[in-house]
C-alpha cells in the first residue's frame, strides 16, 4: 500500500488526494503450487504430500495447508488430516502441519465426503536427491490422525529429552471443547518431582460441596464465599534453595520485604468470583473475576474485608 497509493496518483490526477478506498482496486492474490523441485512426495498431480528443502505442502486439491522452514536443519515435521465425525460426514475435517512440535498450518477441508490420499494401492512415497541433499533419519505413518499430545510425545522421544517427555505429559485431551488442555493434578506432579525445572504460577479455586464444584456460568449468578489459593512456583523455589537471600542483600531489603513485594504466595476466603463481561457467559472459556474484599459471613456487622494471608516461603 505504500508503493501503491503514491503511484495511484501519478496514474490518476484528477482522483484527488488521498484516493478514496471505493477508487482503490485490489487484484487477487492466488497460491501457486510448484511440486517440480520437491524431494519427497506422495502426490498423484492433485492432492497429496510434497516435501522441499524449505518448504512443505499438505493438498487435496481444494484446500492446501503449507510451512516454510530454514534448509540445513534438522526438522521434524507431521502432517494430519482429521477426517471428522460429523452427522454430516464433513464437521471438523481438518488439514494440519506441525514444524517442531508446533502447530504452523491449518485449514478445514471443504471436500464433500470421504477422500483418501492415494486411492490407487500404485502409489508410493517418492524420495531423491535430484535438486538437493537430504537426510531422513526417521518415518512414521498412522491410520488415525495423532492429537497434538502424540505428536509432542514423537517429538521429544527424536530429540531423546528426558525433561521434555515429561512435559508432554501435563497435556490432556478435554473432549468438551475438543482440544488439548493442561492438567493441574500433572502439574503439581512435575513441579514436585523437577524442582530445578518448576513450571509456572497457579491459582486454585475451591468452591463449596452444595455448588458441586462448579465455576459460574452465568454474570448474575457469582459464587459468594469461595476460597482461592495463589502459589508462585519461583519465588517460594527461591525462598527454599535460599536464592531469596542474595536477591534481597542485592535489593538493600530483608528477605520478608523483597518476597512481600515480588508476587507472594496467599490464600483467601470468603471470596467473590464473577464472570467478567456478558459475551464470556457463552463460550466454552469463560473470564473471571474475583472480588477479595467482602463481608465475612461470621460477622455480624456485616463489614468488608480482604481475607487474603501469605502463607509460604517466609511467612508459611
Amino acid at each position: 500500500m505504500q508503493w501503491y497509493l503514491p503511484a495511484y496518483i501519478q496514474h490518476y490526477p484528477d482522483c484527488g488526494w488521498p484516493p478514496s478506498y471505493d477508487d482503490i482496486e485490489y487484484r487477487k492474490t492466488e497460491k501457486i503450487l510448484n511440486t517440480n523441485y520437491a524431494s519427497g512426495k506422495y502426490y498423484d498431480g492433485t492432492h497429496g504430500i510434497c516435501i522441499g528443502a524449505q518448504d512443505a505442502l499438505f493438498t487435496n486439491g481444494v484446500d492446501t495447508v503449507n510451512v516454510a522452514y530454514v534448509e540445513d536443519k534438522l526438522i521434524n515435521l507431521s502432517i494430519v488430516y482429521s477426517h471428522g465425525n460429523g452427522e454430516d460426514g464433513g464437521s471438523n475435517k481438518l488439514m494440519s502441519i506441525y514444524l517442531n512440535g508446533m502447530l504452523t498450518g491449518v485449514a478445514r477441508s471443504t471436500i464433500s465426503g470421504p477422500w483418501n490420499i492415494g486411492e490407487n494401492d500404485t502409489m508410493n512415497i517418492v524420495f531423491d536427491s535430484n535438486y538437493c541433499d537430504f537426510d531422513l533419519y526417521k518415518i512414521r505413518i498412522y491410520n488415525t490422525a495423532l492429537p497434538l499430545s502424540s505428536i509432542l510425545v514423537n517429538y521429544m522421544v527424536d530429540l531423546k529429552d528426558p525433561v521434555g517427555y515429561d512435559l508432554t505429559k501435563l497435556a490432556i485431551p478435554n473432549n468438551t471443547l475438543g482440544e488439548v488442555l493442561l492438567d493441574y493434578n500433572e502439574m503439581i506432579k512435575y513441579n514436585n518431582e523437577h524442582p530445578d525445572g518448576y513450571i509456572m504460577p497457579y491459582l486454585i479455586f475451591t468452591t463449596k460441596e452444595s455448588e458441586d464444584n462448579v465455576l459460574p456460568y452465568s454474570k448474575s449468578v457469582p459464587l459468594d464465599d469461595i476460597s482461592m489459593e495463589f502459589v508462585n512456583t519461583g519465588l517460594d523455589r527461591a525462598y527454599v534453595t535460599g536464592e531469596l537471600n542474595s536477591l534481597a542483600d542485592r535489593a538493600g531489603t530483608t528477605v520478608e520485604e523483597y518476597y512481600k513485594h515480588h508476587c507472594p504466595s496467599w490464600k483467601g476466603d470468603h471470596i467473590r468470583l464473577q464472570i467478567q463481561g456478558t459475551s464470556s457467559e457463552f463460550y466454552p472459556r469463560r473470564n473471571y473475576k474475583a472480588k477479595t474484599k467482602n463481608p465475612d459471613p461470621a460477622d455480624p456487622d456485616k463489614k468488608k474485608v480482604v481475607q487474603m494471608y501469605m502463607n509460604r516461603g517466609p511467612f508459611a
